[in-house]
């Protein structure tokens, strides 16, 4: 166990997010693989770190089966919205005070969170491994581009749940 440390678990940007999406499309399910044998964390934090300026909003479900057509078993356990950046905003590009050429990416935080979250497919011989399962969305005007070059990268800051022996 971590006790109370809070560790960072990232995305694979070469295979999670990769689809195109269009306004209003949601992604497929990503399993993100939590550090340790234990399915039960708190999320405190999300950043996303993106190559397009699009509103997203993150939706994460306790749960591989999700997003069903029934309440009884969607298995969503919240979500949040990250605005479009104006210039000037915090997360907007950057140009470094060294030299070079702008950073192209945008940024978008949220911490302040304690999430009980447990991975209910953990030990059911469904998942192998404790995961996060998460979908982004595009709630933006424009479509997220494919690949590399519309690449979204999710880390989740989570700590333990319970004591540490």
């Amino acid at each position: 166990m971590f006790g109370n440390y809070q560790v960072p678990i990232r995305s694979i940007t070469t295979s999670h997010f990769t689809e195109a999406m269009t306004t209003d499309q949601i992604s497929a399910n990503y399993n993100i693989g939590l550090p340790i044998q234990q399915a039960r964390v708190y999320i405190n934090g999300f950043t996303l770190v993106s190559m397009e300026n699009l509103t997203w909003e993150l939706w994460l479900f306790d749960s591989a089966t999700n997003l069903t057509s029934d309440p009884a078993t969607d298995r969503l356990v919240g979500l949040w919205q990250f605005q479009a950046i104006v210039a000037g905003q915090v997360g907007y590009t950057v140009t470094p005070a060294a030299g070079g050429g702008a950073n192209a990416l945008f940024r978008y935080h949220v911490t302040g969170n304690m999430i009980p979250y447990l991975d209910l497919d953990f030990g059911t011989g469904v998942g192998s491994a404790p995961a996060l399962h998460v979908r982004l969305i595009n709630r933006s005007v424009a479509a997220k581009t494919a690949g590399a070059a519309g690449a979204v990268q999710l880390t989740s800051f989570i700590s333990s749940q319970g004591v540490q022996a």
